[in-house]
């Protein structure tokens, strides 16, 4: 499919959602009408409603077969840059992606937006804070930044998240139930908490995948509420 199309079904969502359901989930992801269904980002936290981090509705029209958002920029066909870097929640992975990108070599910040195909698993901004409750309570620290971990540190944890040219869809996830993936430095065990899906670092410590299969052009993202650590 060409880009002017898929330019074109990425301004149209499989959804016909009103402009207080947005408001109302302050956040959150629509399905676009690309062949691919890749997903919108939406961020009204703000107040204004910002689409894929660069477009802001001015206004909005019903229709007898859906509703019309007027927009003040083209929305970006995303990568998983884009969600990253739009998500307010993920704040903190894109401060820590920024760092990893300083170290000799490490080109995981521009795969995200080149690499054809490419899986992260994200942790949000509360995951970090509490991984740094987690690094204080254990050590006496008074760590409340990525910042102030070593870059060599920072850019392990983000290739702990990364799954390296494969889309890894979360049907790939879910099927190992009981077995682990690998990521590009080490293996994660899947289990089960309840009905949601787990994954468990060499560590012994457990994030719960709290979405999955967020669609970008070049892949997916899966959202976890907890920081994985390497050996």
């Amino acid at each position: 499919m060409d880009f002017l199309t898929v330019f074109i079904h990425n301004h149209v969502t499989l959804e016909t959602t009103p402009r207080e359901v947005l408001e109302g989930e302050g956040l959150g992801f629509l399905t676009t009408n690309t062949q691919q269904e890749m997903d919108m980002f939406f961020d009204v936290t703000e107040g204004n409603i910002i689409l894929n981090g660069v477009a802001s509705v001015l206004s909005d029209t019903d229709a007898h077969n859906g509703i019309v958002y007027i927009v003040d920029d083209v929305v970006p066909v995303p990568t998983l840059a884009t969600f990253i870097a739009a998500n307010p929640e993920f704040q903190i992975m894109e401060q820590a992606l920024t760092i990893a990108e300083g170290e000799a070599g490490s080109t995981i910040k521009a795969d995200l937006s080149t690499a054809p195909e490419y899986t992260m698993l994200v942790p949000t901004d509360l995951a970090f804070e509490n991984l740094f409750y987690e690094i204080n309570n254990n050590s006496g620290g008074n760590f409340t930044s990525i910042n102030q971990l070593g870059a060599n540190i920072v850019e392990d944890i983000v290739e702990v998240h990364a799954i390296t040219f494969t889309e890894f869809e979360g049907s790939d996830i879910t099927s190992a139930l009981g077995e682990t993936i690998l990521t590009l430095t080490d293996e994660l065990e899947v289990g089960m908490d309840g009905y949601n899906y787990t994954l468990t670092d060499p560590q012994g410590r457990t994030a719960t995948l709290t979405k999955m299969d967020v669609r970008a052009t070049n892949g997916f993202i899966h959202i976890i509420d907890g920081v994985l650590l390497g050996n």
